[in-house]
């Protein structure tokens, strides 16, 4: 019985199909076309699949034996996988697409996030580079998407920690101490404070601050920031968040709790 695969479109971050190559040899029982170079990506399995289809001389989809190199090299230019795959009959299924009601036959691959580096961007582009016993292909290139991508570390004060806010004499117009700090990377870095108020001057300030400032691994200084709490009474807690942009996948940043002057 035919083996029908269903490519599933809801999946597929990133389809770029290119023209046909040519092979370089001329002996008729060989694939002459290499066609629909595509790849996706389920984030259901973290798994990039590539696809490919064979064509005979006449233009029909064929199986083939071949070495295939994968190389993905994203848009930093870093080099983030590169390996060899010898495929045969268990690589070929029939697929069908919106594009292809009927199915049509195609060779793929996949691929796991684990197998792939870290790098600092999560798009790039895949390079198929294939070889069999008669001939060999151009290589051919495919965009790729939701690449796995370095985080970012940061290194957290001991807590709790006061910050205390000062007014323009000096004076000491409300203090409170950080008793928690989370955060979590993905376009911008999030950080939480959970911050509990421990002294505020009679009716002079109903706002508490904790002011921070990020240091990365260089010792250079990326970010200094306020998170304002209002009408916060003595002993009240509250959760306040702030995004830093200016910092970048693989940064170690250190985090320091500061006061405030007004």
């Amino acid at each position: 019985m035919k083996k029908i695969r269903l490519l599933l479109i809801s999946l597929v971050i990133c389809i770029s199909v290119y023209s046909c190559g040519f092979t370089s040899t001329s002996r008729t029982r060989s694939p002459k076309y290499l066609c629909n170079i595509s790849q996706q990506y389920d984030k259901t399995s973290e798994e990039h699949t590539f696809f490919w289809q064979f064509q005979s001389i006449s233009h029909k989809a064929i199986k083939a034996k071949a070495t295939i190199n994968i190389k993905i090299i994203n848009d930093k230019n870093e080099e983030v996988f590169n390996k060899d795959f010898d495929v045969d009959e268990t690589n070929y299924s029939t697929w069908t697409s919106k594009g292809a009601p009927d199915g049509e036959l195609l060779g793929s691959i996949a691929v796991s996030d684990y197998e792939i580096e870290e790098g600092t961007t999560d798009t790039g582009e895949a390079i198929l580079t294939v070889e069999f016993d008669k001939g060999y292909f151009e290589p051919m290139k495919t965009r790729v998407y939701d690449l796995p991508k370095k985080g970012v570390t940061v290194i957290l004060p001991k807590l709790p920690v006061k910050s205390d806010y000062y007014g323009y004499d000096n004076s000491l117009l409300s203090s409170v101490s950080v008793t928690d700090i989370s955060y979590e990377y993905d376009i911008a870095l999030k950080i939480k404070f959970t911050a509990e108020m421990n002294y505020r001057a009679d009716n002079r300030s109903s706002m508490g601050y904790v002011v921070y400032k990020l240091t990365n691994q260089e010792g250079i200084v990326v970010a200094k920031n306020q998170v304002m709490y209002l009408d916060m009474n003595v002993g009240e807690k509250m959760v306040e968040e702030d995004y830093v942009y200016d910092v970048e996948p693989g940064d170690e940043l250190t985090l320091t709790i500061i006061d405030y002057q007004y």
